[in-house]
């Protein structure tokens, strides 16, 4: 501060003392000559903040004048806390993004700041730009070079002191591959940790998206002495639901290099986005199998992916089965044990460690197991050709052999009378010949043909009573029915016709060589009158029924 006092004073030996509370020592100042300043340096004071000093002045020997109030005000000290990054453009070109937010210390809200001085060198080639004072960000390209920038603060008097970054060389200037896992709490935030790096001589920066993983990102991030190798981030700084991303950057005498990347929920939640499934979908007899797709490593997630679960429901049954797919990067399942021809519904769904989210659900049915029903068809087909193949060569012998067990030989001789008496033995048992019992029954035995010129005549019988009812030439004591009053009826109650054929063994009776058979043959009878059948070669016995 200075000041200058009137009148001719040069004689009298005048200093003045200066008073610059809260300090306790006073500033004593000689004054030269009349019209001269007297000039006084206050040092320690802040930035921005007033002052209540006082002063007063007094001659060799003389008493002390009054106080004079002298308040003042201190410039604005403003500083700039200065970060960015650089991504890649092209083969030669970065995109280097700058961000600064102001420090103004003291009670003033701007600061007197005017705008915003940019610079930047890589190697000869040097540039400024000039910012608005309510703007926070520039926007460059550099090249593969080491590149140096420095960021001040215009203002009124002067400007502040400059915010310095360097950013290294185009092959350190890569980003980490790997991400690794924090785990927030509601509570207590974020706790960040990393390995200290000998090389860091400047301290740390740790950045991240304020977002989470929302686009467009608001970039923020805190500075770390050099010698520290953790960071507390409080929990109402960010939200659940949402990753963020923390990319550690150390200062080193190359320039600003990320030595780590750590991502993170401050509290997981299920998923909202359900899989996407492939058709069509490939079905089989007894098994299925299902492809989808789902961007598992998306940052709009509210949680990590950890895998997948598909339930199978069978149309018809209430209960379900579930399994689950703990690797996120398999994205097929093949479901087996099934059964053919049965309709099933599947659904796939996302996990997070808090649960499923949504899913998608198919329904299909199962098709049918043709090469099994083929094979069932097939074996026994094959196996009857396979056993032809390997007998066919031994069909004489077979077929000799069946002759023997099943077939008769040329020179046997069966009697036709044992055969009769067989035959009619086998009706008795299976019952197939049941007479029922009627009023009358006419039994007239007739040779319709002559059987030889020594041969005995049978001709139809017109019983009377002039001829015998007996004949020598009937087997044993056989007589024929005497002729009846039925046969008299003129008036038919009913009509019946009757036909039965069977065998009936003749004992004692010389048949022709032919040994023709004998068979039973019945009549129609209608109106009490007998139908008699027309002759033909054979002896026939022919029955008549009459049923009243």
């Amino acid at each position: 501060m200075s000041w200058r006092l009137e009148g001719n004073i040069s004689d009298l030996g005048l200093f003045c003392q200066v008073s610059e509370p809260p300090n306790t020592s006073d500033i004593r100042v000689n004054c030269g000559r009349l019209g001269e300043h007297c000039r006084v340096t206050l040092e320690n004071l802040e930035p921005n903040t007033l002052y209540p000093s006082r002063l007063r002045c007094s001659v060799t020997g003389g008493p002390w004048g009054r106080w004079t109030e002298v308040p003042f005000t201190t410039l604005p000290l403003v500083s700039l806390d200065t970060w960015g990054w650089v991504r890649k453009h092209s083969a030669s070109t970065w995109n280097l993004t700058l961000l600064w937010t102001r420090i103004v210390t003291g009670s003033a809200s701007t600061g007197g700041v005017q705008g915003y001085r940019v610079q930047w060198r890589q190697g000869e080639h040097s540039a400024s730009v000039l910012k608005h004072k309510e703007e926070t960000q520039a926007e460059l390209s550099i090249g593969p070079e080491q590149c140096d920038v420095t960021v001040e603060a215009v203002l009124e008097r002067g400007s502040s002191l400059p915010a310095r970054l360097r950013f290294p060389r185009a092959e350190s200037r890569e980003f980490p591959s790997q991400h690794q896992r924090v785990s927030g709490n509601s509570t207590t935030g974020f706790q960040l940790s990393w390995v200290d790096k000998k090389a860091v001589t400047c301290g740390y920066t740790v950045q991240w998206c304020t977002l989470g993983g929302v686009v467009p990102c608001n970039v923020t991030w805190r500075k770390v002495p050099a010698g520290r190798a953790s960071l507390s981030l409080p929990a109402d700084k960010f939200n659940v639901g949402r990753r963020y991303t923390f990319n550690i950057y150390g200062c080193t005498e190359d320039g600003e290099r990320c030595l780590e990347s750590q991502t993170g929920y401050l509290q997981e939640l299920k998923p909202t986005l359900a899989p996407t499934l492939i058709e069509p979908v490939h079905f089989a007899s007894s098994s299925v199998t299902l492809e989808w797709r789902y961007y598992d490593d998306d940052p709009a997630h509210p949680g990590f992916i950890i895998g997948y679960q598909v339930t199978v429901m069978r149309a018809g049954i209430q209960s379900t089965a579930a399994m689950q797919i703990l690797d996120r990067s398999r994205k097929s399942v093949t479901i087996p044990d099934l059964q053919e021809q049965q309709i099933y519904t599947f659904r796939v769904c996302a996990l997070t460690k808090e649960g499923a989210g949504p899913g998608t659900s198919f329904t299909g049915r199962t098709s049918r197991n043709y090469p099994v029903l083929l094979a069932k068809i097939l074996t026994p087909i094959l196996l009857l050709l396979a056993c032809a193949a390997l007998l066919w060569p031994q069909r004489n012998m077979l077929r000799s052999g069946f002759v023997e067990v099943f077939g008769f030989s040329a020179d046997l001789h069966i009697q036709a009378l044992h055969l009769d008496r067989h035959l009619s033995e086998a009706s008795e048992r299976i019952g197939s010949l049941r007479e029922e019992e009627c009023r009358c029954c006419n039994i007239e035995i007739v040779n319709v043909r002559p059987t030889g010129t020594d041969g005995a005549v049978l001709l139809p019988h017109e019983p009377s009573s002039s001829t015998p009812l007996c004949s020598s030439r009937l087997l044993g004591d056989y007589c024929p029915q005497p002729n009846i009053e039925v046969w008299d009826r003129q008036v038919c109650q009913r009509e019946t016709s009757l036909t039965n054929h069977t065998y009936l063994p003749i004992m004692g009776v010389e048949l022709s060589t032919a040994k023709r058979p004998i068979r039973l043959k019945d009549v129609n009878v209608a109106c009490g009158v007998p139908d008699w059948s027309e002759p033909d070669d054979s002896f026939e016995i022919v029955s008549g029924y009459h049923l009243v």
